[in-house]
């Protein structure tokens, strides 16, 4: 029981330093994600001032369907009715976010070169990759941080 303890207060310290250290900047998030879409998409300093407002625009109009479809992810259902209604839900907001993102996409390009859009919607779909790939990369390495070197042959 101690040992158990002992444990789960060990737990509660790393989660609480980690949290600490790791908290979301969304800022520094956007800050980032223009960089990255920057460089991989080769924006001139024109095309950026065009496309980030009308790309935050879009954004900022589908951030309450993305917390919709987040509600609905933590929705566990309790039959196949339920279910088949979340699912209708889900495809219904997932449809609402790509008139969104079409109606911008072509105000984008509208305003810019097609080739630069698509190049800059690439951009963005890697950045998302790329960033979970380092979440989870840093996920994965949380928990062994502390214990030293494990792999090490004996």
């Amino acid at each position: 029981m101690k040992r158990l303890f002992q444990i789960i207060f060990i737990l509660l310290f790393a989660l609480t330093i980690h949290a600490q250290q790791k908290k979301f900047d969304p800022e520094k998030f956007r800050q980032e994600q223009e960089a990255y879409i920057t460089k991989e998409a080769h924006l001139s300093p024109q095309e950026a001032k065009i496309f980030f407002p009308l790309f935050r625009e879009m954004q900022q109009k589908q951030r309450p369907l993305f917390k919709q479809m987040r509600q609905y992810a933590k929705t566990m259902p309790r039959n196949d009715k339920e279910a088949e209604q979340l699912i209708t839900k889900k495809d219904q907001l997932d449809m609402q976010m790509r008139k969104i993102q079409s109606s911008y996409h072509a105000k984008m390009c509208k305003s810019m070169s097609a080739t630069k859009v698509y190049q800059c919607i690439n951009a963005e779909e890697s950045f998302k990759h790329h960033t979970m790939d380092k979440i989870s990369l840093h996920k994965k390495k949380a928990p062994t941080e502390n214990k030293g070197n494990c792999n090490k042959k004996k």
